[in-house]
């Protein structure tokens, strides 16, 4: 049975984690970018969806490792009982407690920055790439209830100083209300763990900054899984996905990138009219590739 205490540590918690990332998450530009091959752009507006994929299957092969190992590394630096615990937990679990058995991660990931050659050149063909402009304002009517909308944090000191206050915050409550039994002590261990978690899941390594990287992110729990989980091919491996719904309100202009032989307008044109976004203006990169 869960006491009014645990309650109470949940949400005190729970609203300081958020608090720590208000006005980081406030940044959020006029229009975010996905960056994407023409075929990419076809499927995405021939099917409605975007695929979302599993975090452990990023084109970064830290995403997921990262993030564990750095609040590992501040969680052995602590002495408190809390942190002493829940370095416990991160251990004998070997990662995230529960991820990819019983909860799973998927991202569908934007630009926060307009003709970014490091992402034409990281997620498109020279010629054939365009990016996909999608206006913040469309996807906040459905961010925090049908996904989280988080802008991704790489420099390492802030990285640190979040998982810290949000451990102060934790360590304050558990001295406050202490937990009188092992069952109660799990059961605020497990409570931390998982806010720490929902922190975690916006800590990139610092060499991905370039990216301006924002993120739908979406948690499946192993109950639903099976349904809705997909699989696609990359480079001869499975990469697992779910389907992220792409609204029409989602898209109001096609760039198109820059390369040697460009992009005739009405290439993207056809795939726009012929999708149902005829309406929606093409502007072409201007960085003067060669």
């Amino acid at each position: 049975m869960v006491t009014r205490g645990q309650q109470d540590f949940e949400a005190n918690l729970n609203a300081h984690q958020e608090s720590l990332w208000h006005d980081w998450d406030a940044a959020l530009p006029d229009h975010l970018y996905h960056y994407t091959t023409l075929t990419g752009m076809q499927g995405i507006l021939e099917a409605g969806v975007c695929w979302a994929t599993d975090i452990r299957h990023m084109n970064d092969t830290t995403e997921g490792t990262y993030a564990v190992d750095l609040v590992q590394e501040v969680l052995a630096g602590r002495t408190d009982v809390l942190s002493r615990g829940l370095l416990e937990n991160f251990r004998q679990h070997g990662g995230m407690p529960g991820n990819g058995t019983e909860w799973f991660q998927y991202a569908v990931c934007f630009c926060g920055a307009r003709d970014l050659l490091s992402q034409w050149r990281g997620y498109t063909r020279e010629g054939a790439g365009v990016a996909l402009a999608i206006p913040a304002a469309s996807l906040l009517p459905y961010a925090g209830h049908e996904f989280a909308l988080l802008r991704v944090c790489y420099d390492r000191q802030r990285q640190i100083d979040a998982i810290n206050s949000l451990l102060d915050c934790a360590s304050a409550l558990w001295d406050k209300l202490p937990p009188h039994t092992k069952a109660q002590a799990d059961n605020l261990l497990g409570i931390t763990g998982y806010i720490a978690i929902q922190l975690l899941l916006r800590l990139k390594h610092p060499q991905f900054e370039e990216e301006h990287e924002w993120r739908v992110l979406l948690i499946s729990w192993a109950a639903e899984h099976a349904a809705i989980l997909r699989h696609r091919l990359r480079s001869d491996h499975e990469v697992p996905y779910i389907d992220w719904p792409f609204r029409p309100a989602y898209l109001d202009e096609v760039l198109i990138g820059p390369g040697p032989f460009g992009m005739d307008e009405p290439v993207p044109r056809g795939i726009l009219d012929a999708t149902g976004f005829g309406h929606v203006p093409i502007t072409c990169s201007g960085i003067p590739l060669r």
